[in-house]
């Protein structure tokens, strides 16, 4: 069995993975560590950190850690993790030299607010990785799709598909120069613009169910790239316009859906284009943060919940 909690970290993606072979946890995985802040609270929400998630289940260790990409909603919470929690293995896409770690650069210095912000992320990995390293944790850089058998669960894998070496080599001249003390503001905001398609992107396959994490890869690049069916979807960049095609969601056909979206968007996120998609296919969507649709109540929740096993997939929601 899995247990799936998609965290209400706000705007950002945190996902934890827990294989369970009868009663026994096996394995434990963290996708993503949302934002070191979970953004404003206006108004009664449950709202919370990756790192306070994990305090308040009780768990002191993680397997693994996977970072999808280097945007803050997914990387600024890594900090607070890796205080917290044991880890035995980070993945990321992008590593700095190791005579940066536990360096930061000033993310004050640029008008650009995308290229700030992927300056703080940069500067969350730096530190994540010199703590970790200090900790005794192995930390890859991943260049190379691979396979991953999970211990102690025979017939569970984790597929971990890398984008194409160029978006990557892109990021990493753009992040070297940074660390190299020489940013360029301008080639900053231009990794901005395609940083989502860097993602690492994951198919978690259990009890005969396919769960894809695409982190914010767009539709139309995923489309490119190849996809597969699948039982339950985590929709990328939050249920935006961009981030899935019609296409896509007529041939992947999930049982079940999840968008990682705050409740105060003002700008069609979740999209209402894709909430009408998704109502005609016939695909149940549920949201990390408590969001209002039209003659419903939202939920106020701390996680949606999936518990996927031979018999199917059931939600529920977590509340402390």
């Amino acid at each position: 069995m899995v247990r799936i909690d998609f965290i209400n970290v706000g705007y950002g993606d945190a996902v934890l993975l827990r294989f369970f072979s009868e009663d026994n946890e096996v394995y434990r995985i963290l996708v993503d560590c949302g934002d070191r802040n979970t953004g404003s609270l206006t108004r009664p929400t449950r709202r919370i950190s990756a790192a306070d998630y994990l305090m308040k289940m009780g768990i002191g260790s993680l397997d693994l850690v996977v970072i999808s990409h280097l945007h803050l909603d997914h990387t600024g919470g890594l900090s607070r993790v890796v205080e917290s929690v044991k880890i035995r293995e980070l993945w990321t896409n992008y590593l700095p030299p190791g005579e940066y770690w536990g360096k930061r650069s000033d993310e004050n210095v640029f008008r650009d607010k995308g290229a700030a912000g992927l300056v703080k992320a940069l500067n969350a990995i730096s530190y994540s990785a010199d703590l970790l390293e200090k900790k005794g944790c192995r930390i890859r850089c991943m260049k190379d799709s691979c396979r991953l058998s999970i211990p102690g669960l025979s017939g569970s894998v984790l597929e971990m598909t890398v984008p194409d070496r160029e978006l990557l080599e892109r990021q990493k001249v753009i992040f070297d120069q940074v660390c190299k003390g020489q940013p360029d503001e301008e080639n900053l905001h231009s990794l901005d613009l395609f940083i989502n398609n860097t993602s690492l992107r994951i198919v978690v396959i259990s009890e005969g169910k396919k769960i894809s994490l695409p982190g914010d890869t767009y539709g139309i690049y995923w489309e490119h790239c190849g996809y597969q069916p699948c039982d339950l979807l985590k929709i990328p960049h939050h249920g935006h316009s961009d981030g899935i095609t019609e296409k896509m969601l007529m041939e992947m056909r999930p049982e079940e859906a999840v968008i990682s979206v705050s409740d105060d968007r003002t700008d069609d996120c979740p999209s209402r284009d894709l909430l009408v998609l998704l109502k005609r296919l016939n695909i149940p969507v549920s949201f990390t943060d408590a969001v209002k649709l039209p003659d419903t109540e939202p939920d106020l929740h701390e996680a949606v919940r999936y518990m996927v096993s031979r018999d199917g997939i059931e939600r529920s929601y977590v509340t402390f």
